[in-house]
Order: structure tokens, then C-alpha cells, then sequence
């Protein structure tokens, strides 16, 4: 397999064992922050299990091979991906370390160069060996230059086990709380993130902007858009995201604007309520909140 010689190719691999990492969902990530950059991206569903990449991405334009036991599939998937700037792999709860991966994996990483492979290692909260998993992984593929933590705050709590030698090394790039008004949002239609966010649903726009700005926390995480090629995607990013709310999403799955406002209208008015000076304007605020609570309660049974 040769080098690709017209330009670098950066190819993203993620690494440790073991199910509900979000590695796929960090891949989707990724693959949305590249191509809002006007990168063309490939993907490698590694998942011989699940094979959750390839069912995420079913009505998606977006290119996506299995990583098969076939001959030579490493050098048959750079071919059909010789035109991309950036291959994401995303592994399966058996990981990177599994030989079946490990093989054809080397192969791609001889083909594209040591320099232009990223390793990407997830850690979610209140896990347990979960450092010990990371730091396998770390250690198999310690000869790769580029390797990042993703600490990827599933539970919205954010509370990680601290990392220790050789982990230290590793940049962390801070992945944000993913809710279920987000994700179910592209998820349930089988998309990218990206995908969602070129064409936003008119009665999902509010949705679509706080989506994107959670892509750009993630893009600005230690710099992790420029380091990947992509930092063109910042700005893209920043546009979209404009007007997006600024509070919490609920955890509920609500995929319309004007349940979604209602929601924003009870949070601000019992906040209010909370901080205020008099029990009259306390009051208020809580009559307020009740009836935005009531509206968002019916609208959400709707969906």
C-alpha cells in the first residue's frame, strides 16, 4: 500500500473497550466539526458486533465501509476513500486491541503516516477501569504521536476519575452533556449531526442551534478543531449556533421549537423566583413558571 502523496490524510481511530463510551457518537462528532470545515470525510465501521456506525448513518449521505475479514479490505477502503481529507474508524466495545482490528488497522496507518493518524481514547464519568482500559489502549499504541483524551460528559455530571501516568501526556478535549432532545433530533432520522444542521427542520431551528453550539465547544476544546484541519468549521459553527439557548436542555426528548421555548420560559421564571426580592415577585414568577411547565407539558405529548 503506498503513501497518499497529493495531500496529508488524517485518519481518526478510537480506542477503548468496552460498550456506552459514546465512541460512536464522538465519531459523529468529529465527522460533523470536518465536514462543516468543507472536508470530505470517510468512515470505518470497526464494530463487528453492532455495527452502530452504519446504523446511525443509514439515511445518511455520508461514506461509510465495514471493516470486514476480507483480503486486503485495509488497501480496498483507502481506494473507495482516495478522494477524502479525513477516515475516522469507530471500534466496537471489543476495541482497537482486538488482532482482527489491530491488522488492517496498521496497514491504513502505514499507508496515510504516523503523523497523520489520531488516536482518540473516550472516558466517561463513574465507570469503573475505566483509567486501566484508557491506559492499555494508550500503551499498545504508544509509538502514535497524536493521542487525545475525549472526556466525554455523558451523564451530565462530569465527575471523571482523575488520570494518571503515561494518560497525562494526552491533550483533553472536553466533549459537553449530550441530551436526549439533542441527539434523538438526527439520531431518529439516521444522520449526521451535520446533516441536520445544513438543512434545519423549520419547527426545529432553536434545537438545531444549541446543537450546533455544543459542536462548538467541542471544536474549540483545546484547540481540537485546528489540530484535526478543521478549524474553518469554527466559524461555521459560530454562525449557526447564534441565538441559541443559553439553559439547559431538557432531559425529555422534545424536538419542537415551541415546546422547547416553553421550556426555557419555566427555567427563566422559576430562576427569577428564586432569586427575588419579594414574596409578591416571587409569587409571580412561580404563576409564571407553572403555566410555561403546563404549555410545555402539552406541547411535549404531541410529539
Amino acid at each position: 500500500m503506498t503513501t497518499k502523496q497529493h495531500r496529508e490524510l488524517m485518519y481518526g481511530i478510537n480506542g477503548p473497550k468496552g460498550g456506552g463510551l459514546s465512541k460512536t457518537g464522538s465519531v459523529l462528532d468529529v465527522a460533523s466539526i470536518a465536514i462543516l470545515a468543507g472536508l470530505k470525510v470517510g468512515l470505518i465501521d470497526a464494530d463487528r458486533s453492532t455495527g452502530a456506525l452504519s446504523i446511525a448513518l443509514e439515511n445518511s449521505d455520508a461514506l461509510c465501509e465495514k471493516l470486514t475479514e476480507e483480503t486486503d479490505i485495509a488497501t480496498k477502503i483507502m481506494s473507495k476513500f482516495d478522494d477524502c481529507d479525513i477516515i475516522l474508524q469507530d471500534n466496537g466495545a471489543l476495541g482497537i486491541s482486538e488482532p482482527k482490528i489491530m491488522g488492517p488497522t496498521a496497514e491504513i496507518i502505514q499507508s496515510v503516516g504516523l503523523d497523520n493518524v489520531r488516536l482518540f481514547l473516550n472516558q466517561i464519568p463513574h465507570k469503573s477501569g475505566m483509567i486501566d482500559d484508557i491506559k492499555q489502549i494508550y500503551l499498545i499504541y504508544q509509538w502514535l504521536p497524536n493521542k487525545f483524551i475525549f472526556q466525554v460528559n455523558i451523564d451530565g455530571g462530569g465527575a471523571f476519575d482523575p488520570l494518571k501516568e503515561p494518560l497525562l501526556h494526552a491533550p483533553i478535549i472536553e466533549i459537553p452533556h449530550l441530551t436526549a432532545s439533542q441527539i434523538n433530533v438526527y439520531s431518529s432520522r439516521k444522520i449526521l449531526p451535520s446533516d441536520l444542521l445544513l438543512d434545519p427542520p423549520p419547527n426545529q431551528k432553536l434545537v438545531c442551534k444549541q446543537l450546533a453550539r455544543r459542536l462548538l465547544q467541542i471544536a474549540l476544546s483545546n484547540e481540537f478543531a485546528k489540530r484535526i484541519g478543521a478549524e474553518a468549521a469554527i466559524s461555521v459553527l459560530q454562525r449557526m449556533s447564534e441565538g441559541a439557548p443559553v439553559l439547559v436542555m431538557p432531559k425529555e426528548y422534545v424536538s419542537n421549537d415551541d415546546a422547547l421555548r416553553e421550556y426555557i420560559g419555566l427555567q427563566i421564571h422559576y430562576r427569577r423566583a428564586m432569586s427575588a426580592q419579594t414574596d409578591q415577585l416571587r409569587i409571580q414568577h412561580l404563576k409564571q413558571s407553572q403555566i410555561h411547565e403546563g404549555k410545555y407539558s402539552e406541547l411535549r405529548t404531541l410529539l
